[in-house]
């Protein structure tokens, strides 16, 4: 596996990992919201709870007060300080959980503030480096195949790449001059075949014949014929 793969499926996995992160962040920030709100739950019900209780004893002190007063008027000695330190109790009580809930709400409206803070900074930021990441993937993979378009570099890296390109533009080089050589040659072997007629040229009279004229030139005897004499052509 090629270095490029590597980085690919390792930020790859960071994009994975990174949604994984915030999905787990968001599950957190709702869990703890949850937990809060239970919390929240469980002191308004313990406060109805003395609320009913606080009523009940309430009544239960008008009854024995009324029971004192019936007392007193046949001269019996009657108590109800029971009943009253009860109620006292009660109220005690609802007062302790009306702090408490106090206390509670303060702390969940500054945890709810600081959460919803947290999450806006994620839901700007993530998607940002998701898409950071998401360009970084996509430029390794056209690098990646432009790699392998050079013809290997997927597999043997850029030093092999470019050794292959050294020795590729070396055998060009051998190619384009045995091609100049030839051509060389062959140019050079066109005068002596026009020196074998004695005057370089063949005369009007007689004509060319196909083995005086550079290879792939063919005249026309007739336009030889009459066409302008050597003399003429001369001067």
């Amino acid at each position: 596996m090629g270095t490029a793969d590597v980085d690919i499926r390792a930020l790859e996995q960071l994009r994975f990992d990174l949604a994984a992160f915030g999905d787990n962040q968001q599950h957190a920030l709702t869990g703890v919201d949850g937990e809060v709100a239970h919390g929240q739950g469980i002191l308004a019900d313990i406060n109805q709870q003395w609320q009913r209780e606080l009523r009940r004893r309430r009544l239960a002190l008008e009854g024995c007060e009324a029971a004192a007063l019936l007392a007193a008027a046949a001269g019996a000695p009657f108590d109800c300080s029971a009943a009253v330190a009860d109620v006292q109790e009660a109220q005690h009580e609802l007062r302790r959980i009306a702090d408490w809930q106090s206390r509670v709400d303060q702390a969940a409206d500054a945890w709810r503030s600081a959460a919803q803070q947290y999450a806006s900074y994620l839901a700007s930021v993530l998607p940002a480096l998701d898409a950071g990441l998401d360009a970084r993937v996509t430029s390794l993979e056209a690098y990646h195949a432009w790699q392998i378009g050079l013809g290997g570099i997927g597999r043997n890296g850029m030093t092999g790449t470019v050794r292959d390109l050294e020795v590729r533009v070396a055998e060009l080089r051998q190619e384009t001059e045995a091609k100049e050589a030839a051509d060389r040659e062959r140019l050079a072997s066109l005068p002596q075949r026009t020196s074998e007629a004695g005057t370089g040229w063949p005369s009007q009279s007689t004509g060319p014949t196909s083995d005086q004229y550079p290879p792939g030139v063919h005249r026309d005897p007739e336009a030889i014929e009459t066409g302008p004499s050597y003399k003429e052509q001369g001067g």
